[in-house]
């Protein structure tokens, strides 16, 4: 996060949007770790930020873990500023990344964001596979145990079953993948 630089981008957009009458809208995707109430509020006026998207591999141990961060703190840091963002009409989404070593932990962060989320607006979640395949393959079992994740999912949010729509998987779309 580069506020500064963001910063600059964003005002030469607006001027250059100013003068071709149209408009425009940014999206990020982050870790979440270094928003403050006053970068959000920028970022809404000064990049027109519409949307975020935050990456959580599971609860607080796995997280932290995952991320290699050494404060302690910065899973709780992360959910209060998806609050914040929320707070701002941020549309946030959460990427649960699932590997067939996180599951349980996916399960409970499932659950545990549909609680400590369920007053906010503006967020979503879903899972994504991070598997250690090269060919793209994935065995039933794998599939299955995303079905079920993403079956808890519209449980926990309220939503049907029949909801679920699986985005498509590449392969190498993300940095972990590649």
């Amino acid at each position: 996060l580069n506020p500064g630089a963001v910063d600059y981008i964003s005002k030469e957009l607006s001027n250059y949007s100013e003068q071709c009458g149209i408009r425009w809208t940014s999206s990020i995707v982050t870790n979440g770790s270094l928003f403050t109430p006053e970068i959000i509020c920028n970022a809404v006026k000064t990049w027109n930020l519409e949307s975020a998207q935050i990456t959580l591999d599971g609860m607080k141990g796995k997280y932290t873990q995952i991320k290699n961060y050494r404060d302690d703190s910065s899973f709780e840091t992360v959910l209060n500023n998806i609050e914040l963002l929320c707070k701002y009409g941020i549309c946030v989404t959460l990427r649960l990344n699932y590997d067939q070593q996180n599951y349980e932990d996916v399960t409970e962060l499932i659950r545990y964001l549909s609680s400590r989320l369920r007053d906010c607006d503006h967020w979503s979640m879903y899972v994504y596979p991070i598997f250690d395949n090269k060919d793209s393959s994935y065995d039933l079992k794998s599939v299955m145990k995303l079905v079920e994740l993403e079956k808890l999912i519209c449980t926990c949010v309220g939503k049907s079953a029949l909801d679920i729509a699986l985005p498509e998987y590449v392969h190498g779309r993300c940095v972990f993948c590649s």
